[in-house]
């Protein structure tokens, strides 16, 4: 095995091949990415701290270290002089780099997993250090553990949104029950022991673990098993994650190297970092200035993101999307965003420069209405009550580096409905409220949710952005406006289109204050107002009505109502609650009788008469229905002519219950009608 100083001048060596060769392999190494102004042999590395520091044990990018070596894949380490082997057998190169964590290639475990291993526990040279520190940027899918060093004993592991369980370096298996930060999203995981101390972070924020107790341990323990795993812990393959980075050193890092080393690793890989106890923290470049303030962000610590350029640090993030729950603002250098940041052509053009946002962790939703009064001039209508405009309640700031030299820039928004709906963003250079007087829209491109700054000057530092959902009323609201100043009548045309055209007004009026209108339902609207205006038919003449019987009181209550009216329309008859209709015939005659009764009373009856969709004037006429004082009536049906008898029977039919008064000569009968309004009479 090789001293550490051999180790260290290899590792110089291995670092400069890395800036200027390829490995001739189907998978390449990648110098790191640099500036205008900087070389590769600036580079230092990652978080400034030295790849060639003897306590610098291991390193893995799966954007560097994929290599093929005949026709199996390894990986080389960056920080050792050795390659990590494939132990899983045949695995396809999307398992060795086909993941991906915020642009950056990650290993794709799949539902198999996937395994590489030292050649020997000599391998990483841990010697007999009594402190240990490992980092390691990784998703989990719900199985395993992202690696395995200095393994205590034969037990199970476990990272999870649930549970973490590890005995990295320690005697006494640590248990994390429901850990404060989600690991199946993109994580940093931190673990460090020593002699006296044992503690686990993820995203900075320290985790509380059971047992208390550590005795560390720093040899394999299990000697059927003497390799050290990335991709595999305990047995149990990291399946269905993807890992993306893994540094391992042989020491504690100072207070001074950990935030460095913290910082790379979040603003590479859009991980949200925090203080142990939580809280939001600064981000630190390798010269130690600031490259995201949390002080500067009060309340705007949420979802950290940014770009930038830290040549010594390995940092050349040219393109970035938060991966915490719900974040919805990809940031790019230049006017296209690329699957890969090694894809993306642009350079940024100063080293130590950084564009960062963040939110204020409200919602996304939008839901708060911009009065048209309160809005930028290039979005206001002309009415003040037409409602356009929502807002999220999510609200960005940005901090630039004073390094930061202003060029092309893109956003891309996500969670859009860019079918139904206009976006803008809001750019205000102080305020959060973005006032109308001091806030630049620029429109989101209708097809790829995006807004291209030409000048990323256009957010200064510490300004504000957000976005808002918007429906262009203007051509509704010229509709409406012009239609109301020409002060239609309804007299002037027929009922029919008179009745399409104030309906269509009104929905058109309800869509301008509507501000949840989609742009479809704006333009139905207009459609159909347009369309109702174009076919407003004017009134010629209306049909004629009239009516010529009954009149006054009739003792039937199935009287028979008869007039003339214009031929071929439709007459409607209106007694009380009873309508009745009838035809007007070639002639103009019409006539229509009630199939029950009308019940007795005094009625005022209105008829008109309908054609074309235009009806007449109603003709009024009052009537009377008095069936209980009608004349009775009756009949004599026998006898007739010649009669050869002195009594012969008179009958005959008479109203019922009537009394029939028969006079023959001087001599008077009587008789009663029966129910059936018979009677008859023979005398005495």
């Amino acid at each position: 095995m090789q001293t550490k100083k051999q180790q260290k001048l290899w590792k110089r060596s291995f670092n400069s091949f890395l800036a200027t060769a390829l490995v001739a392999s189907s998978v390449s190494f990648v110098e790191p990415q640099q500036a205008k102004a900087a070389s590769a042999a600036d580079y230092v590395g990652p978080g400034g701290v030295n790849i060639t520091d003897p306590d610098f044990l291991s390193y893995i990018d799966i954007e560097k270290s994929p290599a093929m070596i005949g026709n199996k894949f390894v990986l080389k380490d960056l920080a050792g002089e050795f390659n990590w082997n494939n132990a899983m057998g045949a695995i396809s190169e999307q398992h060795v780099n086909g993941g991906e964590i915020n642009f950056h290639q990650a290993t794709d475990g799949k539902n198999t997993g996937m395994l590489f291993s030292t050649t020997l526990i000599t391998d990483i040279p841990f010697g007999t250090s009594q402190e240990r520190e490992v980092f390691s940027v990784q998703k989990s899918g719900g199985i395993g553990f992202p690696w395995e060093f200095s393994k205590a004993g034969d037990k199970d592991v476990s990272y999870s949104d649930s549970k973490i369980i590890t005995n990295f370096a320690t005697n006494e298996v640590k248990t994390i029950e429901q850990p404060t930060e989600k690991v199946s999203a993109p994580n940093i995981l931190r673990v460090v022991s020593t002699s006296d101390m044992w503690n686990l972070s993820i995203n900075g924020r320290i985790q509380a673990h059971a047992p208390q107790d550590h005795t560390p341990r720093w040899t394999k323990g299990v000697s059927s098993n003497g390799f050290e795993y990335f991709g595999y812990g305990d047995y149990e393959p990291f399946k269905n994650g993807n890992i993306a980075e893994m540094l391992v050193f042989n020491r504690k890092l100072t207070d001074i190297e950990r935030p460095k080393v913290n910082s790379y690793l979040a603003l590479k890989y859009g991980i949200t970092l925090k203080n142990g106890d939580g809280t939001p923290t600064d981000y630190i470049a390798s010269d130690g200035s600031t490259l995201w303030t949390a002080s500067e962000n009060t309340s705007y610590g949420h979802r950290i993101t940014g770009i930038g350029l830290d040549v010594a640090g390995g940092i050349n993030q040219k393109q970035s999307k938060s991966q915490a729950e719900d974040a919805i603002v990809t940031i790019a250098l230049g006017n296209t965003i690329e699957a890969l940041n090694k894809e993306n052509t642009g350079e940024i053009t100063n080293d130590l420069s950084f564009f960062t946002f963040s939110d204020n962790g409200a919602t996304a939703s939008y839901n708060t209405i911009i009065d048209n009064a309160n809005l930028p001039a290039t979005l206001a209508h002309e009415n003040d009550s037409t409602n356009t405009t929502k807002m999220m309640p999510r609200v960005f700031k940005v901090e630039k580096s004073a390094t930061w030299a202003d060029q092309t820039i893109t956003l891309k928004v996500d969670g859009v409905d860019l079918n139904s709906y206009q976006y803008h963003l809001f750019v205000n250079d102080s305020d959060n409220t973005f006032p109308k007087a001091t806030t630049t829209a620029y429109p989101v491109d209708q097809a790829t949710g995006t807004v291209t700054l030409d000048s990323s000057a256009k957010l200064v530092n510490g300004s504000f952005y957000t976005f808002v959902q918007h429906v262009d009323k203007t051509d509704l609201e010229t509709l409406v406006n012009a239609t109301d100043a020409e002060n239609l009548q309804q007299g002037d045309y027929t009922s029919s289109s008179w009745s399409l055209f104030q309906n269509a007004l009104t929905d058109a009026k309800a869509a301008l204050t509507d501000s949840g209108k989609t742009t479809a339902e704006v333009k139905a609207a207009l459609d159909a107002l347009n369309t109702a205006k174009a076919n407003l038919k004017e009134v010629t003449s209306l049909p004629t009505i009239s009516v010529t019987a009954p009149t006054g009181t009739v003792t039937t209550g199935k009287p028979t109502f008869t007039g003339t009216a214009t031929p071929g329309s439709e007459v409607s008859v209106k007694v009380g609650d009873i309508i009745l209709t009838a035809t007007a015939d070639a002639d103009g005659n019409w006539s229509v009788i009630p199939d029950t009764d009308i019940p007795d009373g005094a009625y005022t009856v209105e008829v008109t008469a309908s054609i074309d969709g235009e009806t007449s004037t109603p003709v009024i006429k009052e009537i009377t229905i008095d069936t209980a004082t009608q004349s009775p009536t009756v009949t004599i049906t026998a006898p007739t002519g010649t009669v050869t008898t002195g009594k012969p029977a008179f009958t005959g039919t008479a109203t019922p219950g009537s009394e029939v008064s028969v006079k023959v000569g001087g001599i008077i009968l009587t008789a009663t009608a029966d129910a059936d309004g018979n009677w008859s009479v023979i005398p005495d």
